[in-house]
């Protein structure tokens, strides 16, 4: 089973409201949630089965404009964990996808935008020149490697898939494996 549901909220936290952030939850961690509630006992039964989550690149840290989204994704990603830990017994595999962006309809039909306050007018216009000209890749290109994986007999619980999604998750994984040195001597003293 693969759970592709994606909703992109665009904007910058303060600008978020209640609604627009209990409808992008509802969307990118509640429903994947529910879906996987719903096929577990399948799986079970059958002894077999392999869950597939799609969540993002921004899994390995927040981006500026786009922050809800990979709050919500990473949330998602978290309760795969914890699922995948879960279900292991029952033979069910659980991966999570951590795709760069791909040229879908996310960025059109599927975007909430935000009411744009003048303070981050500068940020946006750095985002918007750092993002044009930009051309993501169809989505055909990661078909492949969807299906690779569910070919796989011991899949990995993580896969960053296209682009620089893996560059990002071995610079996010050394910044924070560097970080935790770093504070190694304060985080201790909690001890």
């Amino acid at each position: 089973m693969v759970n592709n549901a994606g909703q992109m909220l665009y904007g910058m936290l303060e600008e978020v409201t209640e609604e627009q952030a209990r409808r992008h939850m509802d969307v990118n961690f509640f429903g994947p949630l529910w879906v996987c509630q719903a096929v577990v006992p399948l799986m079970r039964e059958q002894g077999s089965g392999h869950i597939v989550q799609v969540a993002t690149v921004g899994s390995f840290g927040g981006f500026s404009c786009v922050g809800m989204y990979s709050a919500g994704k990473t949330a998602l990603d978290s309760i795969s964990e914890a699922l995948a830990l879960e279900v292991e017994e029952f033979g069910i595999k659980v991966t999570v996808l951590q795709p760069t962006s791909y040229d879908t309809e996310l960025f059109t039909r599927g975007t909430t935008a935000t009411e744009e306050h003048p303070a981050y007018a500068g940020l946006r216009a750095r985002l918007t020149q750092m993002w044009s000209g930009v051309q993501d890749p169809p989505p055909a290109k990661a078909a492949p490697v969807l299906m690779e994986l569910l070919d796989l007999e011991k899949p990995p619980r993580r896969l960053a898939v296209g682009g620089y999604s893996h560059e990002l998750a071995a610079q996010a994984e050394d910044a924070r494996r560097a970080e935790a040195e770093a504070w190694k001597e304060l985080s201790r003293k909690g001890d």
